[in-house]
Parts: structure tokens; C-alpha cells; sequence
């Protein structure tokens, strides 16, 4: 009567046996756990992402510096003498992100396009600031980007085999997660927190000892692949053209 209320672990040995509903829930619950530190993983690389300063023609500076839109502007400066010839980077920041474009510099032809633009810039009271080339040079990559590189690599490693290896997803299937998230990489995050169903309703589904119930195949009304394809070209090419090319894969 003492053991009635106690499973026999295999073997015969007295123990707490976890049952059928339990081993479901533990299951249950890893797959939310990969998904909430892949989450994070890739939520670090927008950190560098949003930071980094992205490709710009050398008129959108002059343009930026004629309407007063530049706050402060960094900009590589050849040492007078040091017969240097080529292009050479100059750093802004007139909105949302930094900017990064390159001016014409010959000793030797006698010309300088960045004295012209410090010129400019100083004349507006922007911030102007010197890099000596002989120490440094203009930085392109945005911030902890070297720091963060390996988290961010795993997180895209693991996020891609998930998807190989992971559940069904319900809203598309997982040739269209993997073409939307290759055109549009911030829809890593997406897949994440929505499949094979939303993180917290998984999440409460784990705790309850159950898991998600995966489409019927006769009714599966998924996006496919092909169209996927399709709407990853036309939104990646949007993105492209609307000042927004670092939210574009391709």
C-alpha cells in the first residue's frame, strides 16, 4: 500500500518515471528553448546591421551637406607630400543610418575632393573628424561587429538547420521559409516566433504536455516554394530600390 502511488522505473527499480504526457512536454519545451536562443542569436546581428555604414554616391553627401541633414562626417585624409593617389572614404551620418562614400585624391594632378567637402562640412557646423591614414582608416562595419560575428554565425547555422531538421512549419513550407528568409534575412526572426506555431502558444502547449498538430497533407494550403521564389525576388528588388538594402538578401 506504501508504494501504490510510486512508477516503476525499467529495470524495476522504484522511481519517478516521467509519463507519456511529460516526455511530450520535455520535448516540447527544447524545441521552444532552440528557438528563444536562436532568437537572441540573431537578434545580436542586428546590433552591427543597424550600425554599419552603407554604400552611398558622392552627390547624396554634397546633397546631404546642402540641406543641413549631416550631423558629424569622418573622412580619410592623405598627409600633404606623401604623394598619395586614389580614392579614399568618407563617413556620414544624416539620418537613420551612416552613410559611406569615396572621393577623388591626386597629388600628383592636383586634385582633392575632400578638401571640399571639409570645407563644406565645417562651414555648416558639422562635427568633422580627421582620420590620420597612417593609424587608421574609415570604419565600415557597424558596432561589436567583429565581437559578435561568431554568436551571429551560429545563430545563422542553427537557424537554417532547424528549419531542415525541424518540425513542419504551418504557414509556408519549409523550401518557402527557406527562399523568403534568403531574399529578406530578417524573416529569420519571423519563422522563429511563428512556427510550427506561435512561441508563446508553443510555449503553452509544451507546459500543458502536448505539441503542435502538424497540417493534414490532403489540405495542406501552405505557400509553397515557387511562389515563395517569386515574392522573395519582387520584395528583395523593393527593398533594394527604397533605401533599404540592408533588409535585402540578395
Amino acid at each position: 500500500m506504501g508504494n501504490a502511488g510510486l512508477r516503476v522505473a525499467p529495470g524495476g527499480v522504484p522511481g519517478d518515471v516521467p509519463t507519456a504526457e511529460e516526455r511530450v512536454g520535455q520535448s516540447a519545451m527544447r524545441l521552444v528553448s532552440v528557438r528563444v536562443v536562436l532568437l537572441v542569436a540573431l537578434l545580436l546581428a542586428a546590433v552591427p546591421a543597424a550600425t554599419q555604414a552603407y554604400d552611398e554616391p558622392l552627390h547624396q553627401l554634397r546633397a546631404d551637406l546642402e540641406t543641413g541633414r549631416v550631423t558629424s562626417m569622418e573622412i580619410e585624409r592623405p598627409e600633404p607630400g606623401m604623394g598619395a593617389e586614389g580614392q579614399f572614404a568618407v563617413r556620414w551620418d544624416a539620418g537613420l543610418f551612416d552613410s559611406i562614400t569615396r572621393y577623388e585624391y591626386s597629388s600628383e594632378r592636383d586634385i582633392d575632393e575632400g578638401a571640399e567637402l571639409v570645407a563644406q562640412a565645417r562651414a555648416a557646423g558639422v562635427d568633422v573628424a580627421l582620420v590620420d591614414l597612417d593609424n587608421d582608416v574609415v570604419a565600415i562595419d557597424g558596432l561589436f561587429a567583429r565581437q559578435l560575428a561568431p554568436v551571429v554565425l551560429l545563430g545563422w547555422i542553427g537557424a537554417l538547420v532547424f528549419l531542415a531538421k525541424g518540425p513542419q512549419p504551418w504557414f509556408a513550407t519549409k523550401w518557402a521559409w527557406f527562399w523568403l528568409t534568403a531574399a529578406i534575412p530578417a524573416l529569420w526572426l519571423v519563422f522563429l516566433l511563428a512556427e510550427p506555431r506561435p512561441l508563446w502558444l508553443s510555449a503553452r502547449l509544451a507546459r500543458a504536455g502536448r505539441e503542435p498538430v502538424q497540417l493534414l497533407q490532403q489540405r495542406d494550403a501552405r505557400l509553397t516554394g515557387g511562389w515563395a521564389f517569386l515574392i522573395g525576388c519582387v520584395a528583395s528588388s523593393i527593398l533594394a530600390w527604397s533605401g533599404l538594402p540592408m533588409l535585402s538578401g540578395w
